[in-house]
């Protein structure tokens, strides 16, 4: 209850952009600094710390896919907020959690301002719950499906600890452990995680693709559902609604390198 109160204050908090496309917020309320990095298709970014009000951003690369990296320190594990919008049709997002998960303490949560938007059977709140180590709604593995899909002027809304700060600190046991291994790497392995966040993001194969063939397969004549050729598709009830899984069914919402 507490949780959701929280987020609902959190929305209202945010208006909805009254713009043809959305915009991408994240709110952190864990009540420590969090670090983040916004990189793209060709984009380099260093991990910077997170202002105290947040940070937001415009839907403006069509067919880019933006992944949004944070992390309770610089070279440590992340989480990853994903998107990628489709002009004039939709935009696809998820978290990932591949390469960590430092919030689990105090959870997260990803909410779209028009769930439950009509033709759009995916557009759902992504919630990880606090204390939970594995969040199942997130990706795990490259090969899990978890893309979700809303209208191209839904905002999308990533909360950190959603339901405050939580008890002895933000970060989970699996960050401590990859930190750890980290700092007892060699020099050059500690060389190379720290250049990770700066570093390119890489395109995967067939995914210019996959983003291509977002607009038609969420177009009016296919439902408006999440489009199972691009960069993966919903589970449950809205994997039902897609009538089957495309042949990329596993890309995520973006195709940008992985720290």
């Amino acid at each position: 209850m507490r949780q959701s109160t929280a987020i609902a204050a959190t929305l209202l908090a945010i208006a909805p952009s009254v713009f043809a496309a959305g915009t991408a917020h994240v709110v952190n309320k864990c009540g420590s600094q969090v670090y983040f990095a916004v990189v793209g298709q060709s984009a380099h970014a260093d991990m910077a710390a997170l202002p105290a009000n947040g940070y937001s951003e415009a839907f403006t690369k069509n067919n880019v896919g933006i992944s949004i990296k944070l992390s309770p320190s610089v070279g440590g594990a992340v989480t990853q907020f994903e998107y990628t919008w489709v002009a004039g049709n939709s935009v696809a997002y998820d978290i990932s959690n591949i390469d960590g998960n430092p919030f689990s303490a105090g959870g997260m949560s990803l909410v779209p301002s028009m769930e439950g938007a009509e033709g759009f059977p995916s557009c759902v709140t992504v919630d990880c719950p606090a204390g939970q180590d594995r969040c199942d709604a997130a990706y795990n593995l490259p090969d899990d499906v978890r893309t979700m899909v809303c209208p191209e002027n839904s905002d999308l809304t990533f909360i950190l600890c959603p339901g405050g700060a939580p008890a002895g600190g933000q970060t989970s046991a699996r960050s401590a452990d990859s930190e750890a291994g980290a700092e007892a790497g060699s020099e050059a392995g500690s060389a190379q995680t720290s250049s990770k966040a700066s570093s390119p993001a890489q395109q995967s194969p067939a995914a210019q693709d996959d983003a291509s063939n977002a607009v038609q397969a969420s177009s009016p004549t296919a439902g408006n559902v999440a489009p199972a050729s691009a960069q993966g598709g919903p589970t449950g009830k809205a994997a039902a609604a897609t009538g089957g899984r495309g042949k990329h069914q596993q890309r995520r919402a973006h195709a940008g390198q992985r720290v």
